[in-house]
């Protein structure tokens, strides 16, 4: 759902059946008619939005009679499938909205038009806002849901919508009508005011827990409040409510996507309590382990905001050196038979050794791989990565020991080795301290140096010890990009032309040309883009041309009306030579189309000179060969002279001159 928000948010409408055009936000260039006409961006997010609408038609006519609807279509297709089926009857095998809606209606009592006329004929996404206020006088939760359709690619909604309220004494949901831009409901309370807390709370899961509840209002019986918790509509939602409810939220709901929504709206939330709820979520082992590492995630970026402030070290590789490395207990077990002086020493350094992988435990696995790409991100006071992350990076990749271990660690040695990316900062942009000189020299290129220095190794070694799908080596190019980017180290751009030629392994070649992609942001370099075009023109892969193009269309290197040197008329044949040699390829051809629209638009490119100066450059060219002849014209004459070489009639340029010598 969020992939189908933001493209129709940021680039284009998507409508999922082709109908009369109704309003001017429906206008786009790609054609609905045919998929053969669509791009495969578009394609990807309408195949999300299509699979959103079916959920959507599946919960409102039932899920035994959609399978009965199902199984009627498929018994009609089979039919049509037999050797003495008539022609008629082939136009089962198709079906569309319009016949799937005529079967609704025939099997069931219920009608689809309107669901399909808001979801499936046009084009839009309502953005809700809402917020609550309890009243005690009244015991009632004055609701508030606001319906922005200023913004791109919003319209109004108009129907139900399910509100789940998280109360001291359970969960309770209620079904409200949306019928205005602004709709106000007041919800009964079920719940009162606690003298006594100690009692357990009963949740949607069947399940009751204790809670600590000092951190609530001590006025309000509302945990927590949901919207649309089961997404019955596509919806873009922004919902207001006290830090305790988000914390309560994540901590106890068993929802994963409500701990979602809480991990998003708590970044807006930076406070020590809040840093406590997500260590506490950090370590539950109960808890998903995609939720772990969002909150992973956000915990980085709640320390980064609070850099100031912050003190001590960073919960996340507090957790990780606990969990993934040695301790001092499991020192003092093994050495149970030294002297105390050198177990006292062995504890002390036992703490940061790395263990020996273990990866049987996927979860755990896919936390160990992620959580080091979340300190990465963390940043100091003065915008750059804390030395201790960056040497505790180093430690594990130098210490990584797999030997007894029945998985390969590929996978995470090419995380560790984008977290080294990861800390990569430009702090001549970002740095707030005063003395940026001394940073620079002590303290950004050493680390630069040493990250560099590790890169080169790791990419040697993936030469002779190749490690699965060459992962690793597709990383230490992302991180050599980086390095250009960020760091300016001047990397060879010979280096990702070696890695993009044909015969290396297709995920080597595909990272190679994305990243010569991203560099013609910077390098504006014409080479670089012939060679681009080179490829999509001649690459013996046709799913390389096409993510190439892909990858161009996310990229580009430039937008309409934006001045470059690449912005040329050399670009605009290339391109448009691209698009009408690539008949025998759709999906390239339709993607170049939409490349050619994000740099160039619906109009003529402003590179391109104008029809009138082409004519009159052409005429200039004539008149400069037969100037001799024509000395001693008069303007007058001249200009009726090019009159005749333009639209080529002689004749009646030179009677209308006859005419006006009279």
């Amino acid at each position: 759902m969020l992939d189908v928000i933001r493209y129709e948010r940021e680039e284009n409408p998507i409508r999922l059946d082709f109908a009369p055009i109704k309003s001017e936000l429906d206008v786009t260039h790609v054609n609905n008619r045919r998929g053969t006409m669509m791009s495969s961006h578009y394609l990807e997010v309408a195949a999300k939005k299509a699979h959103l609408v079916v959920r959507m038609i599946d919960d409102f006519i039932g899920r035994e009679i959609m399978m009965q609807i199902l199984n009627k279509l498929m018994c009609l297709a089979t039919t049509a499938c037999l050797k003495d089926a008539s022609l008629s009857s082939r136009s089962r095998l198709h079906i569309s909205s319009k016949s799937f809606s005529r079967v609704v209606s025939t099997l069931t009592t219920k009608d689809i038009q309107a669901l399909l006329t808001q979801w499936v004929y046009e084009s839009g996404i309502p953005k809700l806002i809402g917020s609550f206020t309890f009243s005690r006088k009244r015991n009632v939760v004055e609701l508030e849901i606001k319906q922005d359709t200023t913004v791109k690619g919003s319209k109004k909604f108009l129907g139900s919508l399910v509100i789940r309220v998280q109360e001291l004494e359970g969960s309770f949901s209620q079904t409200i009508l949306l019928e205005d831009s602004v709709t106000k409901y007041e919800l009964t309370c079920h719940s009162k005011i606690r003298r006594n807390k100690k009692k357990k709370i009963p949740l949607i899961s069947g399940d009751e827990v204790d809670m600590d509840l000092n951190q609530m209002d001590v006025e309000c019986p509302i945990l927590w409040i949901r919207i649309d918790p089961d997404l019955k509509i596509i919806r873009e939602l922004q919902f207001e409510q006290a830090d305790f409810n988000w914390q309560y939220e994540l901590r106890y709901e068993r929802d994963i996507l409500s701990q979602f929504e809480a991990l998003e709206a708590l970044k807006r939330y930076a406070s020590q309590h809040t840093r406590e709820i997500l260590g506490t979520v950090l370590d539950l082992s109960t808890c998903y382990y995609r939720v772990r590492i969002e909150c992973a995630h956000v915990l980085t970026d709640i320390a980064n905001s609070m850099a100031n402030t912050w003190t001590g070290t960073l919960a996340t590789l507090s957790f990780f050196r606990r969990v993934f490395m040695s301790t001092n207990s499991t020192s003092l077990s093994t050495s149970a038979t030294t002297s105390s002086t050198t177990t006292s020493s062995s504890a002390a350094s036992a703490t940061n050794i790395v263990r020996i992988n273990d990866f049987s435990n996927s979860q755990m696995y896919m936390i160990q791989k992620t959580i080091p790409q979340a300190i990465a991100l963390q940043r100091n006071k003065d915008r750059v990565c804390p030395p201790e992350v960056i040497n505790f990076l180093f430690e594990l990749i130098h210490y990584n020991e797999n030997s007894k271990n029945r998985f390969s660690d590929a996978f995470y040695r090419s995380s560790l080795i984008d977290s080294l990316g990861n800390t990569l900062t430009n702090i001549g942009l970002t740095s707030t301290t005063t003395n940026v000189d001394l940073l620079l020299n002590h303290t950004l290129d050493n680390n630069t140096k040493r990250i560099f220095d590790e890169i080169l190794l790791q990419l040697n070694f993936d030469k002779i010890i190749p490690s699965y799908g060459f992962c690793v080596t597709c990383s230490c190019l992302k991180v050599l990009h980086k390095l250009y980017i960020i760091s300016g180290i001047p990397i060879d751009i010979n280096v990702f032309y070696e890695y993009a030629t044909y015969g290396m392994f297709d995920r080597v070649r595909l990272t190679a040309c994305k990243i010569l992609v991203e560099q013609l942001e910077t390098r504006m370099n014409q080479s670089v883009l012939d060679y681009i075009f080179k490829l999509i023109e001649n690459d013996p892969d046709y799913n390389l041309r096409r993510k190439i193009v892909q990858h161009l269309c996310r990229h580009p290197p430039f937008r309409q009306n934006q001045t470059c040197t690449l912005n040329n008329p050399t670009t605009v044949h290339k391109l448009w030579s691209l698009m009408t040699n690539c008949a025998y390829d759709n999906q390239t051809r339709n993607d170049l189309g939409e490349l050619y629209q994000i740099m160039y638009g619906l109009n003529r490119p402003n590179c391109l000179p104008t029809s009138n100066d082409i004519n009159d450059m052409s005429i200039k060219d004539e008149l400069d060969d037969v100037s001799d002849t024509i000395v001693d014209i008069d303007p007058e004459r001249l200009s009726y002279f090019r009159l005749a070489r333009y639209t080529d009639d002689a004749k009646a340029a030179a009677n209308k001159l006859a005419a006006n010598s009279k």
